[in-house]
């Protein structure tokens, strides 16, 4: 490490509260730390560590820490003593489960386990007061039925690369029946998992809020999605998806739309543009390099609620006139198109409060 930076550290030792030294390529965990007391958080991801310190474990102050994609095979039990960690992100153990000092952190409310997961500590599902799980390349088919038992768990995060030399495919069905039983679940991200079907289960979420499937495989949706009648936040960008159902009328409190490089199929927008009446808080629409032909009606004007729409790198040959009196609009992009130049100025003549790409 650089003699005039740790010089610099030790200078502030007394007041410095936040430590962030990622993809650095260092090796160890620099010994100044240890006399910085006030530490609140240390970020040393993305580097080449291959051992933590007792000591860092016992700053009297750390909340945050982050130490994942590094090259520890295994995590110290002394990881227990960080009493007062509220996040943590870690490398699951080369060949071990995952440490039973996990299980101590009885402050925690983020976590991140990155690469294969070799077993969970029988007492891991009763940490009180995690809330976000987030799981990277953890080569699993489901998770276990003590998940459950995390009273606060309200976002789960599960991303396992299909095109990766080591690959497990996933059991999306029982995991959705799993899930179901995790009463606080508001968010859950499966982006680039892996599934080319969503499971007719998925309707047992009940109370979902934000739900993203982006980068998978998938080709239909079924109706069962629609019954999510909670959801903000919809991500199904990067798929096969041939048509949006009429059934998306029912998702009435969406706020943000991803429906982008759906172009396979090309995929079929028109159910949605029919339901702008019934999708009245929708802010963020995106729909960009879909391939797609558009002929999108007058009436968008009706979409007040609109901020940002993404009509980028489609085969849209012409816009309707009322978009022109859409001033509300934060965001409008509509480049890489068959739109007509004069027509285009037009629209950024009208709009000259919106930031308009063409």
């Amino acid at each position: 490490m650089d003699k005039k930076f740790l010089k610099k550290i030790a200078e502030q030792k007394d007041s410095i509260q936040k430590f962030k030294y990622n993809k650095e390529g260092i090796e160890v965990v620099p010994e100044i730390l240890k006399e910085c007391k006030l530490l609140e958080e240390i970020n040393l991801e993305e580097n080449y560590i291959y051992e933590i310190p007792d000591w860092l474990f016992e700053l009297p102050n750390l909340k945050v820490l982050k130490l994942a994609f590094n090259d520890m095979e295994d995590l110290p039990e002394s990881l227990a003593k960080a009493k007062n960690l509220e996040v943590l992100s870690i490398d699951s153990p080369m060949k071990n489960p995952l440490p039973k000092a996990i299980a101590s952190l009885k402050n925690l409310k983020v976590l991140e386990i990155n690469e294969k997961i070799n077993g969970f500590p029988s007492d891991f599902f009763e940490l009180p007061e995690l809330e976000e799980l987030t799981l990277i390349s953890p080569l699993i088919k489901n998770l276990p039925d003590e998940i459950s038992k995390l009273p606060k768990l309200k976002s789960l995060s599960l991303f396992q690369p299909w095109f990766v030399k080591e690959s497990v495919d996933v059991k999306f069905g029982e995991l959705i029946d799993t899930l179901s039983r995790c009463h606080a679940l508001e968010s859950l991200d499966l982006s680039n998992s892996g599934m080319k079907k969503i499971p007719k289960s998925i309707n047992k979420l009940k109370s979902l809020k934000v739900l993203k499937l982006n980068s998978n495989g998938i080709k239909e949706l079924p109706e069962e999605l629609f019954e999510l009648t909670e959801l903000r936040i919809l991500d199904l960008g990067i798929n096969q998806i041939k048509s949006i159902p009429e059934a998306i009328k029912k998702l009435g409190k969406l706020r943000k739309l991803l429906l982008n490089s759906n172009f396979s199929a090309p995929i079929n927008v028109e159910n949605l543009f029919n339901s702008i009446p019934d999708l009245p808080h929708l802010q963020k629409l995106h729909l960009w390099s879909c391939q797609t032909k558009m002929e999108i009606q007058e009436n968008i004007k009706e979409w007040k609620s609109l901020k940002d729409l993404d009509l980028d790198n489609n085969l849209i040959k012409s816009l309707p006139e009322s978009i022109k009196e859409m001033t509300w609009l934060k965001r409008l992009r509509i480049s890489t198109n068959q739109i007509p130049k004069a027509e285009l100025d037009e629209i950024v003549k009208a709009l000259k409060g919106t930031k308009v790409y063409i």
